[in-house]
């Protein structure tokens, strides 16, 4: 289970910290587990008959703040094919976050929060990669301007969450070997996006997807296997090679 947006949690931190929001958003059931979720360390392997021991619920008792906890967006499940090939797992994502919202940058623009969800689909997608490490604020930077392009298309017309990640995560391959910075390049791509509106795969036409002699339209298979195209990136299993 991977946290998100959580201050540090190591042998020199050794608190739990939990916002405001999730205290006033959850039931006493609901925000018990998610507290006990939240003060796991990162890798730590989601466990329902362990859940269940440490809160004493009853199992109907657990079912009900679990799925209080995902209607609310605290707590994703992600399915992912595994790394065998032979069908998929599911992933688990827990935050004390939720809703897409904006704060002001150091430099005085503004972030656009991710909501939990797409951050963890995209978290997803992102591991599956051999181009993006995790590590480091490049990712970050990575969510926090598809977080614009997630606001933005909101804005519009509050457009499916599969539309929006399946185009941000195109973006995300169209860039990925565009030297000396892929980032800068993703942030170009999804900025010519928002401007011209396109935000499902069929607003995007070949000449958005070629841009600057790129083959990508075809690589993708866009002309004749884009149903195939979209399942690989609603399952996080695009062959990145």
């Amino acid at each position: 289970m991977d946290i998100i947006d959580q201050a540090p949690y190591d042998d020199k931190h050794p608190f739990l910290r939990i916002s405001i929001e999730a205290m006033q958003n959850t039931t006493a059931d609901e925000f018990y587990l998610l507290s006990i979720m939240l003060s796991n360390k990162q890798g730590w392997k989601f466990n329902q008959n362990n859940l269940i021991k440490r809160t004493k619920f009853t199992p109907a008792r657990y079912r009900k703040a679990v799925k209080g906890l995902k209607r609310k967006e605290y707590l994703s499940i992600v399915k992912k094919r595994a790394s065998t090939g032979n069908g998929f797992i599911n992933e688990y994502y827990v935050t004390d976050k939720t809703k897409t919202s904006t704060e002001e940058s150091a430099d005085g623009g503004m972030v656009f929060e991710l909501s939990p969800s797409l951050q963890s689909d995209l978290t997803s997608f992102v591991s599956s990669s051999p181009y993006i490490s995790l590590g480091g604020s490049g990712v970050q930077e990575l969510f926090n301007i598809s977080g614009k392009y997630e606001h933005a298309s909101n804005e519009q017309r509050g457009y499916d969450i599969k539309d929006i990640s399946r185009v941000i995560k195109v973006a995300l391959i169209k860039s990925v070997h565009k030297k000396p910075n892929p980032v800068k390049y993703f942030s170009n791509v999804i900025d010519d996006w928002v401007s011209k509106q396109l935000f499902t795969l069929d607003d995007i036409n070949s000449n958005q997807l070629s841009n600057n002699g790129s083959s990508i339209y075809d690589t993708l298979g866009f002309h004749d296997e884009e149903e195939f195209l979209e399942d690989d990136l609603d399952n996080n299993s695009y062959d990145w090679n």
